[in-house]
């Protein structure tokens, strides 16, 4: 019966609401792979918890995910391209200067944009030259604190102040 639900969503349609994909698309391997997981730990509760005799996704052995292609690696920018992105924006107008700022402090950190974009002054240590990004902000829901360059805390000691004060 596993190895049909398997069959079955191979060649199931995509959620027809999504206009996003086209008409014919069927599941990706991966929604597959994450739906058989979900099986896998549901039967092992079901046995832990006595509501089936046996646990069927582990005595069948030849059950694994399905085996994906390899995805095609996403290139990084270039240093030329980053020069070219960074020289891009006009400093005079206030949002260009804001988000050249909040670009250079993505490359220099490393940060998820739902992070940077969430820093509030208590969380600047200037002498440190570091971030804290706290748990309710971070996506594993730990704190941590980033290091941030000489180079570019500087260019932001002062405006960044300005910038979160205006946020």
């Amino acid at each position: 019966m596993i190895k049909d639900y398997i069959t079955y969503s191979k060649n199931k349609k995509a959620y027809s609401g999504d206009e996003q994909r086209e008409k014919n698309t069927t599941l990706s391997g991966n929604t597959i792979n994450i739906r058989l997981r979900t099986l896998r730990t549901m039967c092992k509760f079901w046995f832990e918890e006595v509501i089936t005799p046996d646990n069927p996704m582990k005595n069948m052995k030849n059950i694994k995910n399905l085996k994906m292609d390899a995805e095609e690696e996403v290139k990084g920018f270039s240093g030329e391209e980053v020069t070219l992105i960074l020289n891009y924006f006009n400093e005079r107008n206030f949002g260009e200067w804001r988000d050249k700022l909040l670009v250079l402090l993505l490359l220099d950190t490393g940060m998820r944009i739902n992070e940077a974009i969430s820093i509030k002054i208590p969380n600047v240590d200037f002498k440190e030259s570091s971030i804290f990004i706290p748990p309710e902000i971070n996506k594993n829901r730990k704190g941590r604190h980033i290091p941030v360059s000489g180079n570019v805390m500087k260019l932001k000691n002062h405006r960044l102040l300005f910038l979160m004060d205006k946020s």
